[in-house]
């Protein structure tokens, strides 16, 4: 009996939410999918700060699969790493020997704006094994936006095939009966993701202040919870559900008309880029209001499926958007959620799976189990 084939995912953190659509192709080809973490320094300090055997037993694995890749060959690694990460000294001569794919949703890539400093004593040799990765080093590049990928091949002399790689909705979760319908209700807010300065969690606050008839939901975690806890009592329209389970988060957009993501640029000019949250919640049949950034004007066609929201004007514009939603025509706000409905089908794992697979098959006969 032949064994599987197998595909490793070597991620700094092992994000399993950007891969749904791999695994997908992996699932419907026999393909073991395999994830790895490169971050070992961090393994260790979380190993430390919880005391958790399990960490360690990762930890091992993760060492061991590095070590692996010293002494075998013909290994399909997808390697997901931010843009002038240090361990690139290590992949990039690990790549003559093995079959490496690129995959990143960073769209800056002229070294303005950088997640990992590019700016020490080894920087030289990172950039020039970042330049030599992925101009002769890499079989494909993966890349989650159409940005993405446009800077990426504007950045570098990229020799090998690109594929815009979505990040992808698993509809069995996500999908199922959207709350699509609507009958003239007060609608209903919902902010998803991170609980950070940059995601806009104060102005929301602001905007549930002034219209304390309109409910206003959170999920998620982050140094900004205890704030939203503190500086939203008093406030009875608010509900904070913290850090949920993929299937809860489901059940909560259920209950849901309307996604702010109302994010600011950061430090180096940082921007929203393809979120996950974003796809699934239109999936689910919530109108999205969304800073005019990267990833969301990449995503909703304005005033069609959603609306993409002026960054100087980030209250105001809610502000103004919730009221006109709130006095619209039902059958207007059933069109724009059928819209939004619509337009995340082609998020789904099945046809990000394909994309994965135009490139990757060709190297899978090759390959080392």
């Amino acid at each position: 009996m032949m064994s599987k084939k197998k595909i490793y995912v070597c991620h700094e953190t092992g994000n399993k939410n950007h891969y749904i659509g791999l695994e997908a192709y992996c699932d419907a080809n026999e393909i073991y999918c395999c994830y790895r973490e490169f971050a070992l320094f961090y393994q260790i300090k979380m190993i430390v700060k919880t005391g958790k055997l399990s960490l360690l037993l990762k930890l091992f694995v993760n060492v061991g699969f590095l070590i692996s890749l010293l002494i075998s060959k013909n290994k399909i690694v997808v390697l997901g790493a931010a843009p002038y990460d240090w361990s690139m000294l290590i992949f990039y001569p690990m790549s003559s020997k093995h079959m490496f794919f690129y995959h990143s949703s960073w769209v800056n890539w002229d070294g303005s704006c950088v997640p990992k400093s590019a700016d020490h004593f080894l920087s030289k040799r990172v950039k020039a094994s970042w330049r030599s990765f992925l101009e002769c080093g890499v079989k494909g590049v993966f890349c989650v936006s159409k940005r993405t990928q446009s800077e990426i091949l504007k950045a570098y002399h990229v020799n090998s095939p690109t594929s815009v790689v979505n990040h992808s909705l698993d509809r069995n979760i996500f999908g199922r009966e959207s709350r699509v319908n609507h009958s003239g209700d007060l609608l209903k807010c919902l902010y998803v993701g991170r609980i950070v300065e940059k995601k806009g969690i104060a102005e929301i606050l602001s905007l549930a202040s002034r219209l304390p008839h309109i409910e206003f939901g959170f999920v998620g975690n982050g140094d900004k919870l205890e704030y939203l806890k503190i500086n939203s009592k008093g406030l009875s329209n608010i509900k904070i559900y913290g850090h949920q389970v993929k299937s809860k988060v489901a059940d909560i957009m259920r209950k849901y008309d309307i996604l702010l993501l109302p994010s600011k640029k950061g430090y180096g000019a940082w921007q929203e880029l393809f979120g996950i949250a974003l796809i699934e919640a239109m999936s689910m049949g919530l109108i999205p209001l969304a800073s005019n950034h990267f990833g969301p004007n990449e995503i909703i066609t304005d005033g069609f499926d959603g609306y993409l929201i002026d960054e100087k004007k980030l209250e105001s514009e809610m502000y103004e958007k919730i009221l006109f939603l709130q006095n619209a025509e039902p059958t207007l706000i059933t069109d724009i959620k059928q819209n939004a409905v619509l337009a995340s089908l082609q998020y789904d794992k099945s046809a990000i799976a394909i994309k994965w697979g135009l490139i990757l098959q060709k190297y899978l006969k090759g390959s080392d189990v």
